[in-house]
């Protein structure tokens, strides 16, 4: 129930109303993912409050999208004041002893959060939650009113209750895994729980405590980026952590598995994966024999990276310098300029047809095509490849047209060709010193088909030899090139060429 709730608000987001938003919130809190509400409603991306800031509303909206449509002053949607004091500062009330006679506290500890100070008037007196969270140090002043007891849940965050040191007012009450003398006024009562749902339980009498302990946070801020066959993860550093425990479901919410341990850095490249498959990814730190709660999940669906090529957008015929791709071109000034032409158009006429899809990318006079790649590791070796052919019959026998492949504004190679069938190129080793580089193809004369770039799952020559052993990766850039044509003229120049369409991969060369 808990897993099929989970991984329907994320794959759909907020789509609860007025009436069903209330119980969404109370069903997974209750069901112990706090970190689920927090996530939902505190993206700018999708609908939800954050969203809702994002458009710049200043009041409550009545719809999620903040449609203008609809009231931007309303009372709708409002139910998140609940899970502030319910769940986030965890005043809540026992069902078992009515108006407050029993009162619980039990914060939830989620997003990176850290500090919450809630207060309720309760028919019995004033009810105070007031916790931080700071290097590794959990603190709960807690205020229970005359005339009631309190149960008090103290989250280990996923911290073994065997390293856990819990004080009352700065008298150790907690000590290798078992109660350890005494407060006034406070009683051990039970463990309840595991992992990131495990607490130790204290009852108290009416009065202030203040509860501090020790604890080893959840990795916070963790972003995921799909590739070709891989996922690229990165996430905040936690506080005396010495590694991180990397995993992954197909599932949402449970059932993963370590995809890579250990990891040192707050980055790690899952390589191998299945393209068009959705993965759920969180990330634990580690010190010594202590683990941490998962962090916050994120998920990503590897496939061939969108719009590598050219297929977007669609172009009748040619257009220069066309819109709402992630290719960059150049606009058309004279005899210069870059874009994208169909196969068979007045641009590619003569010349084989794009390898993929139907359109070809074409520069012409000083034109550039630039495409940012991401998740790049730095100091890995990576390889690009393509392929160019020049425009047919446009300038009759040329003896050959020249470009440039420049990485970052640096030329790592340049080219020549001289037929109007495609011929392969492959660059030098590569080092990027980032994980994102800025790759350009300048020319005069030639037309780009498609760069296609695939990553592969070979694996270093032993059958069972995991990936990340692989100590070299290069990345395939196979791009067609055609005859970056415009209008005729007597001359060729100075030539140089981009791809039109491509896939990046990733292939190990040892």
């Amino acid at each position: 129930m808990t897993a099929a709730l989970v991984a329907n608000v994320y794959s759909k987001g907020l789509t609860a109303g007025d009436i069903g938003h209330r119980y969404l919130l109370r069903a997974l809190a209750d069901m112990g993912r706090s970190d689920v509400v927090f996530n939902l409603h505190c993206g700018t991306n999708n609908p939800g409050y954050g969203y809702i800031l994002n458009q710049g509303a200043t009041a409550l909206t009545e719809a999620w999208d903040a449609n203008t449509s609809s009231s931007q002053d309303h009372f709708m949607l409002g139910h998140i004041t609940e899970w502030f004091y319910h769940d986030l500062a965890g005043i809540q009330l026992d069902p078992t002893a009515p108006g407050f006679q029993r009162v619980i506290i039990k914060p939830a500890f989620v997003g990176g959060i850290t500090w919450v100070n809630a207060s309720y008037a309760s028919v019995r007196g004033t009810i105070v939650s007031d916790w931080t969270l700071a290097n590794n140090l959990a603190t709960l002043n807690v205020t229970i009113p005359v005339g009631s007891t309190g149960s008090i849940y103290l989250s280990t965050l996923g911290t073994t209750v065997t390293n856990l040191m819990i004080k009352e007012s700065g008298m150790t009450i907690w000590q290798n895994g078992a109660a350890l003398g005494s407060a006034v006024g406070v009683a051990f009562d039970h463990v309840q729980g595991a992992g990131s749902q495990a607490y130790v339980v204290w009852t108290v009498g009416s009065g202030s405590y203040q509860f501090a302990w020790n604890v080893f946070p959840a990795p916070t801020g963790l972003a995921a980026a799909a590739g070709n066959g891989q996922v690229t993860l990165s996430w905040n550093a936690v506080p005396n952590a010495t590694g991180y425990n990397v995993k992954r479901s197909t599932i949402s919410g449970n059932g993963y598995t370590i995809a890579a341990g250990g990891v040192t850095g707050t980055n790690y490249n899952d390589v191998g994966l299945s393209n068009n498959t959705t993965y759920y990814c969180v990330v634990s730190a580690v010190n010594g024999g202590n683990e941490s709660a998962n962090s916050s999940e994120v998920s990503a669906t590897p496939g061939n990276i969108l719009n590598f090529g050219f297929e977007a957008p669609g172009i009748g015929a040619y257009q220069y310098n066309p819109s709402g791709g992630t290719w960059t071109f150049t606009a058309q000034s004279g005899s210069n300029g870059s874009g994208i032409s169909t196969n068979n158009s007045a641009f590619t006429s003569g010349n084989p047809n794009a390898p993929q899809g139907g359109q070809v990318a074409f520069l012409q006079g000083t034109g550039t095509i630039s495409q940012t790649l991401i998740g790049l590791l730095a100091g890995a070796i990576y390889q690009i490849t393509f392929s160019a052919a020049q425009r047919n019959n446009i300038y009759g026998q040329q003896a050959g047209q020249t470009w440039q492949l420049q990485l970052d504004g640096r030329t790592s190679e340049r080219m020549r060709h001289r037929s109007r069938r495609r011929a392969m190129w492959t660059t030098p080793p590569l080092s990027p010193p980032r994980r994102q580089a800025a790759i350009r193809l300048r020319s005069s004369v030639l037309i780009l088909t498609e760069v296609t770039t695939r990553f592969s799952s070979t694996t270093c020559g032993w059958l069972f030899r995991p990936l990340w052993f692989c100590p070299i990766w290069r990345i395939r850039l196979l791009a067609d090139r055609f005859n970056c044509s415009g209008r005729p003229t007597t001359r060729v120049g100075n030539c140089r060429c981009r791809p039109t369409r491509s896939t990046l991969g990733l292939a190990p060369t040892g």
